[in-house]
């Protein structure tokens, strides 16, 4: 199938995506045909988002300050004050955005027009990613503000311009500002950066940026440690070490297989991912902008997971959505390792790939009309919810 794919003309492979785009986005419409879920979050966020509106001090739905999460996304709810319409039209125009970032990733780090469509398919008909868009939840614009500073990095490693650079610290700075889990993604992209420079004083550069890039995160945080005893600083670091692998390396295997298959395949995407990592790190390749940008892309879903891995114990329902922000680049992390295994009978891979897509599309299918049907046909309370997903 990769070779047919193969002998498509560059300049009309942006047709695949499009289409793929456009049925992934139809799909999230039906999803919130209705309208958003609503959890426990989705009511903190508005209740803070009207205490904005307000202009009174951010609270929580039962009247608690608002600390435990950071402020941009009451902030950005605030300016329609919290109304659901808009806030439907936002997760959409967030995923259609995200999903064109997504393409521009999988189009450097991939070589293959075949392997190009694949993941096309596989990340954007993705139940992750249909999951955090059909909440209310502060997600869809933390995965934009991923994939915006993935790309941001690609450019400053092609170009080295110090606009790219500084547009970096930025964009950091929001992606904290948007989710505690920023700090995960900003502190990888930085790793990367600092094992890539040469000089010692490049090095002090990239620390420099990123002690900037997380002075909004520190500052919010040692806040809400002293209004509130904090949550993310006090969320009993390295206690359930084992427990939280077992349980987030099961939301990975779902990725590929059904729940109680994927507990005795757990092990294959992370050999994937680990393959990847040491055919990049030790490639014969020449040094090349593009092939620094895929080392630096491999640390950074390694960094994001380790993060969840030394928190506290989650809470099971929310294991998928916490790993949502880095699916389409750990996707395409086992993608690039798949494309450059050189093994004989490759072509053989297909058949597993195939049924992978096709469990993953059935996935998405299924979990679509349940919150369909959730939406349209349990209307909830101001203080319901009505999260549910199949896997």
């Amino acid at each position: 199938m990769t070779k047919y794919l193969d002998q498509i003309d560059n300049k009309y492979t942006w047709i695949i995506p499009f289409l793929v785009g456009i049925l992934a986005c139809c799909t999230l419409v039906y999803a919130v045909w209705c309208g958003l879920g609503l959890t426990y979050d989705s009511h903190n966020y508005l209740s803070a988002a009207r205490a904005i509106g307000e202009g009174r001090p951010m609270e929580t739905q039962l009247g608690a300050k608002y600390v435990a999460q950071p402020p941009l996304f009451p902030a950005i709810l605030s300016l329609w004050n919290g109304n659901l319409f808009f806030s439907k039209v936002f997760n959409i125009a967030c995923y259609a955005v995200t999903l064109i970032l997504t393409w521009k990733l999988i189009d450097v780090a991939l070589d293959s027009i075949g392997y190009k469509v694949l993941a096309c398919f596989y990340i954007f008909l993705s139940t992750p990613l249909l999951l955090v868009h059909s909440f209310l939840w502060s997600e869809p614009l933390f995965l934009l503000l991923i994939q915006l500073t993935i790309v941001t990095l690609y450019f400053y490693r092609q170009t080295k311009r110090r606009s790219f650079f500084y547009a970096l610290i930025g964009l950091s700075l929001l992606l904290c500002a948007q989710r505690n889990a920023g700090i995960f993604i900003v502190s990888g992209i930085f790793l990367g950066l600092f094992l890539e420079e040469n000089s010692f004083v490049d090095r002090i550069k990239v620390v420099g940026a990123l002690l900037i890039s997380l002075v909004g995160f520190f500052i919010w945080n040692i806040y809400g440690f002293i209004r509130e005893g904090g949550d993310f600083l006090a969320a009993g670091y390295f206690q359930n070490i084992p427990g939280n692998i077992l349980e987030y390396s099961r939301a990975v295997g779902v990725w590929f297989l059904p729940g109680t298959l994927s507990q005795y395949v757990l092990v294959v995407p992370g050999l994937f991912g680990l393959l990847f990592v040491i055919s990049i790190f030790f490639s014969s390749e020449p040094i090349s902008p593009r092939l620094t940008f895929l080392r630096q892309l491999s640390t950074i879903p390694f960094v994001y997971v380790l993060g969840f891995v030394i928190l506290g114990k989650p809470v099971a329902s929310d294991v998928e959505r916490f790993l949502a922000g880095i699916f389409p680049v750990y996707s395409v992390v086992v993608f690039q390792a798949v494309e450059r295994m050189q093994i004989k009978r490759k072509k053989w891979l297909i058949l597993p790939v195939a049924i992978i897509l096709l469990y993953g599309l059935l996935r998405t299918g299924n979990n679509a009309k349940r919150w369909n049907e959730s939406n349209c046909e349990n209307p909830i309370s101001p203080s319901g919810n009505n999260f549910c997903m199949v896997l």
